[in-house]
């Protein structure tokens, strides 16, 4: 189950699921999931993060720190 419905958790949620002692952890039904964690764990809400300055779109340059308490999403 865990492993079609990976996506519809939140982190926390997930890491709750996932808990290393489980009998299913090493299951690879979970491969998906544990993948999924592993990346969450870099960059889910709430962690802090390293300022930056790049270039918008117009090639004006903007820091990261700018956006503080706001949602940002970057590539």
């Amino acid at each position: 189950m865990l492993y079609n419905y990976c996506y519809e958790f939140s982190f926390e949620e997930l890491k709750e699921f996932l808990d290393p002692t489980a009998v299913y952890y090493n299951n690879p039904m979970a491969d998906r999931a544990r993948d999924l964690m592993t990346n969450l764990e870099k960059r889910h809400a709430g962690l802090y993060y390293t300022d930056f300055t790049m270039q918008d779109m117009n090639g004006k340059k903007v820091s990261l720190s700018k956006y503080v308490g706001k949602t940002v999403m970057s590539s």
